[in-house]
């Protein structure tokens, strides 16, 4: 019988607890002064997860299976479509962008859904060279259309989403493509041209243009591109906070900003650029034609700006959450249509302070349970007279609750100039 050989089972049991102490003495000291060589495992670690999981999630469309990045549960039970049973006289067209025929493709119909034209569009088939993209899709299903435009001319104009922008002609030739990663929307603009949200990178080690966040990181941007696809003008969007001395909404989200710390490398999400027209500009007495709303989703953030001289005219954050898409829109004058206006923010803007952007109203009921609380007593703050005297009113009770009722942007400037003369004795 051959005994248990007690001497090897305490040196192996010895060198095993020492390997596994030394190894975690060695990471916790690396870890503990964020070294080198706990970058380069951490960045190793992501890495190999970061593979694993696309792998796993997208191995259905990177096989040409399934799109399963284009296809999403349906919101409804059953089958079918939604008839949209259109003005058999009316001409109107849809321009729309998505997934058809089992690929990317911009489409412009008829109410009825008849289609008026197409324009398949691939995004290998347009940009053989995509080293300027920093994450390459790996085939034409792994990439999607966001923002796109049509053209009197039958030519359009769209963002393949962070891969660039394209001109196509009114029979899908490209006519000219930008090499830079552009996303979420693209504007018309009435000096010529278009505006386009952008991204660049700033790479780890590099000095940092917006301390105290840390390289590396992605920097949004707001490009002018003229009708040939030029760039005219590059605005950095956290530029613009640091410039307005806005930087303390820079961290809001609540990002990392020590170094080496993971993040997202997104100080920022700018998810819509668009421009205040001639045509409604009137309608907007803070701002003037040419001004750019911008929206910053992850801070629930728009604000407006001045994008010649890169100056924040009006910012806020919330009631949205998570917005999408802001755009100027026209006031409309409608006896039954009042504008409804929240004038805790007349008091700011008189001392020359952003002020918030009337807020239009087509629900009745809100009008008329604004009259009923004005109403009261104790919650009516003043009166305006047919001849603009205001009377007397405590400027906390107006911070405090101060909604009035306006039937035309002449009289609210009307109002607002009363404000300044009561102000200003």
């Amino acid at each position: 019988m051959k005994w248990f050989n007690v001497p090897k089972l305490i040196f192996y049991t010895v060198l095993i607890v020492t390997a596994l102490g030394g190894s975690f003495c060695f990471g916790l000291y690396h870890a503990a002064g964020k070294t080198q060589i706990y970058k380069k495992i951490v960045s190793l670690t992501d890495k190999v997860i970061e593979s694993f999981e696309l792998v796993t999630a997208e191995s259905a469309t990177i096989t040409k299976i399934h799109p399963d990045h284009f296809v999403q549960p349906a919101r409804y039970k059953g089958t079918g479509v939604t008839i949209n049973r259109a003005d058999p006289n009316s001409d109107d067209l849809i321009f729309m962008s998505g997934f058809f025929e089992n690929g990317n493709q911009l489409r412009l119909i008829e109410r009825d859904g008849a289609v008026v034209a197409k324009w398949p569009v691939n995004f290998y088939d347009i940009f053989e060279d995509d080293t300027h993209v920093k994450r390459k899709p790996k085939t034409n299903w792994n990439i999607d259309t966001h923002g796109a435009l049509v053209l009197p001319d039958g030519s359009v104009v769209f963002n393949f989403e962070y891969c660039g922008l394209v001109k196509l002609d009114r029979y899908g030739n490209v006519v000219w493509k930008l090499k830079r990663e552009t996303h979420h929307s693209v504007e018309l603009s009435e000096k010529g041209g278009f505006w386009v949200p952008c991204r660049r990178h700033h790479a780890e080690g590099k000095k940092s243009p917006f301390p105290p966040f840390y390289t590396p990181f992605s920097e949004d941007t707001i490009l002018h591109i003229s009708q040939d696809g030029k760039i005219l003008k590059e605005i950095s969007v956290p530029g613009l906070f640091m410039k307005n001395n806005l930087e303390t909404l820079l961290t809001v989200t609540g990002h990392d900003i020590i170094l080496y710390e993971k993040w997202d490398q997104e100080i920022l999400h700018l998810n819509k650029v668009g421009e205040l027209s001639s045509d409604i500009a009137k309608d907007f007495p803070m701002f003037k034609a040419g001004d750019l709303v911008l929206s910053i989703r992850e801070s629930n953030l728009v604000m407006v700006i001045d994008p010649d001289t890169q100056k924040v005219k009006w910012w806020r954050i919330g009631p949205w959450i998570r917005q999408h898409d802001p755009e100027f829109k026209k006031v409309l004058e409608h006896e039954a249509i009042k504008q409804l206006y929240d004038t805790s923010y007349i008091s700011d803007w008189l001392d020359s302070k952003p002020f918030r952007q009337p807020i239009y109203s087509w629900d009745i009921d809100i009008i008329k349970k604004i009259q009923k609380l004005r109403s009261r007593p104790l919650e009516r703050i003043f009166e305006i007279d047919t001849d603009l005297s205001i009377s007397k009113f405590d400027r906390k009770q107006l911070v405090y609750f101060g909604y009035l009722i306006f039937s035309s942007v002449k009289q609210f400037e009307d109002i607002v100039e009363a404000f300044r003369k009561y102000y200003t004795k």
